[in-house]
């Protein structure tokens, strides 16, 4: 699956590159840390990533950072 982040992750990652992300900490293949270095993730973001995914599921991740502020 790491082989597969290299190339799934950009600037503005896709729903299922931010899923394997998280799946990949998750996992333990990755560490935090070593996922913040790599692409460049605030402990923040990715918190938030790993948050909408236990609320939402995948769909969660679809939502804009303006709805996002929105709700709270």
């Amino acid at each position: 699956m790491l082989h597969r982040l290299e190339f799934a992750i950009d600037p503005e990652p896709a729903v299922d590159g931010k899923a394997e992300v998280v799946a990949a900490v998750r996992g333990g293949l990755l560490s935090l840390e070593e996922a913040r270095d790599r692409y460049t993730l605030s402990v923040d973001e990715f918190l938030n990533w790993r948050a909408a995914i236990d609320k939402h599921g995948l769909a969660g991740l679809r939502a804009t950072w303006i709805q996002h502020y929105r709700e709270t």
